[in-house]
């Protein structure tokens, strides 16, 4: 259903993806057409093995959030579609729901990987740090992560909007994400290759 989907947002709206040109295109077309069993076979096993898996809320945008007591407390509300998954799920719609096109730069991207990995690292107990994934592993579940927002989250935007301010500058955060992970020694292939 995500690749018909897909295909009817590339018909519908072509100007969404011209100044991407066709590689991007492409590899979105890829993904929707023949990596998703992949994506979904991999998060199935990682939730098997309970590796990393956690309560996430997963609808964790700007939408859903707010700051009060003069913005040192972060509140997420709107937990209905709340589910269990990894942890970086969350993280990326984030980024993506809050960054500005311009702020997706490498060194942004990396800043949010190391600040998270860390930030999650300290709240852990010894035990639970054991089984912590590396920054190297974090980065790639963040790839992942992305991957799977653009199959189970982001394609509903692209289908279901008419492409206002908010859903056109998430689709080039995405865009912009999807081409620092093909690009980066941490990117997409490296997880494919390691991962099935």
């Amino acid at each position: 259903a995500c690749a018909r989907m897909f295909d009817h947002v590339v018909q519908e709206s072509p100007e969404m993806f011209a100044e991407y040109g066709t590689d991007p295109t492409q590899q979105l077309s890829t993904l929707f057409h023949e990596r998703a069993g992949w994506l979904f076979d991999l998060i199935g096993t990682l939730r098997e093995e309970k590796r990393w898996f956690t309560l996430v809320h997963n609808d964790c945008s700007t939408r859903n959030a707010c700051l009060r007591k003069g913005g040192k407390q972060a509140i997420i509300y709107d937990w209905e579609v709340a589910t269990e998954g990894l942890p970086v799920f969350d993280l990326v719609e984030f980024v993506v729901s809050s960054l500005e096109p311009e702020q997706v730069t490498a060194e942004e991207v990396e800043r949010w990987v190391g600040r998270s990995h860390a930030m999650l690292v300290c709240k852990l107990s010894p035990k639970q740090r054991s089984d912590m994934p590396t920054v190297d592993e974090w980065r790639d579940l963040w790839g992942l992560s992305l991957l799977r927002f653009v199959l189970c989250r982001h394609i509903h935007f692209m289908f279901l909007c008419n492409w206002d301010a908010i859903s056109t500058r998430m689709h080039k955060n995405v865009m912009a994400l999807l081409a620092f992970f093909n690009d980066s020694k941490y990117g997409l292939e490296k997880i494919s290759t390691t991962s099935h």
